[in-house]
């Protein structure tokens, strides 16, 4: 079950969906707006409904999957799995979620259908990133959330209504029976507020005027906006309680005995090199592919086709090279992280550690660990 904490998201969130409203979770980071989602995609299934989740990456599957294995509802879901995903597995390797793959999903979209077999949907924003005469999934959407329920994680990431994907999930919202909007910077951009017609903000006046206002109020007529939400009970912001703001700390960066110019004059040649590297194999990419080009050309039309894919690539170091520097960067800062963290625990004192990343894929145990910790 939630914990109390959260009792109160859900009991607004419930009771607007009784009275055809929709609700805006505005929690802050660390609250637990996941567990909420999770415990209305639960609520949703339990009245017969099949909710649609929505993200803004399909990484935060896993997330959302470990929120409903907390609040005790992962044996419920029969998830239909829009995007092509990895297998995601448990802390025990055990599979919790995969891909639908596209030989079932196809008929699916065709007939404008979530299936039988499926009892909740999960999707990224990205899907519908398209003009929705061109794009099936976004007429798919608009269909299967007629008198349905939109779980929208991560709202603002929706995009403004002028765009492609705004203005596709605005139809789904029209068509859905019940919305919930999650997100801890829900009014980030006026512009956005377009996506919110499933609250009561719109009453009485039009998505252009709205934003033109807001826009010409500034922080204060978003002030408003948000109190007279939260007075309807359409809207619940927390925070960490009696959060002071944060005090910039310096911390010891030295690495294996160097001090942090020493590691970085370092990383620098390394990095210099595989530039180097990485530019010396596009030349012989390019010139490759023009020799390609013009083996091409002197073969017959009948099959060209069959050579269609023939051709070199090659991965430019200079696009994820900045990856390279926040990893090393991070693990510069881990220990030092490590030890003023413990001195502040020793001094009694609580803390949170905000990261960039949460490098999961290198924090989580392989299977093989898991099998030699049995």
């Amino acid at each position: 079950m939630c914990i109390r904490d959260r009792v109160d998201a859900v009991g607004l969130a419930m009771h607007q969906g009784t009275l055809d409203r929709g609700f805006i979770l505005g929690d802050n980071t660390g609250i637990g707006k996941g567990r909420v989602m999770a415990a209305m995609v639960a609520w949703g299934i339990k009245r017969g409904k099949k909710p649609i989740f929505m993200t803004s990456k399909a990484g935060l599957f896993a997330d959302i999957m470990r929120d409903f294995r907390d609040i005790g509802e992962e044996d419920l879901l029969k998830p239909l799995v829009m995007n092509d995903i990895p297998t995601i597995k448990d802390r025990d390797g055990v599979t919790v979620l995969k891909n639908t793959p596209q030989r079932d999903l196809q008929p699916l979209l065709d007939k404008n259908t979530i299936g039988k077999d499926h009892n909740c949907v999960f999707m990224t924003y990205s899907q519908i990133n398209r003009e929705i005469g061109k794009c099936k999934k976004a007429q798919w959407l608009s269909h299967v959330a007629e008198e349905n329920f939109l779980l929208l994680d991560e709202v603002h990431n929706g995009a403004g209504n002028d765009s492609n994907t705004g203005e596709n999930l605005i139809e789904a919202i029209r068509s859905a029976d019940f919305t919930l909007g999650s997100s801890g910077t829900y009014a980030k951009r006026p512009d956005n507020l377009g996506l919110y017609i499933f609250t009561s903000m719109f009453d009485g006046t039009d998505s252009d005027t709205l934003i033109g206002t807001v826009s010409g109020g500034g922080t204060e007529y978003q002030e408003l906006l948000s109190t007279m939400l939260a007075e309807s009970g359409q809207m619940i912001v927390r925070s960490h309680p009696q959060a002071p703001s944060p005090v910039p700390k310096l911390v010891d960066v030295s690495y294996d005995g160097l001090d942090a110019r020493e590691v970085t004059d370092r990383l620098a040649v390394v990095l210099d090199n595989l530039t180097g590297l990485s530019e010396g194999t596009q030349e012989m990419v390019r010139d490759d592919n023009e020799g390609i080009k013009k083996l091409l050309d002197r073969i017959p039309e009948s099959e060209k086709a069959k050579a269609k894919q023939w051709g070199s690539k090659t991965l430019n170091f200079g696009s994820i090279m900045h990856n390279v520097v926040r990893q090393a960067t991070f693990a510069m800062k881990t220990k030092g992280v490590v030890d003023a963290v413990k001195q502040s625990l020793a001094d009694g004192k609580r803390v949170v550690v905000g990261l960039d990343n949460t490098c999961l894929l290198y924090t989580s145990p392989s299977p093989r660990d898991r099998t030699r910790s049995r």
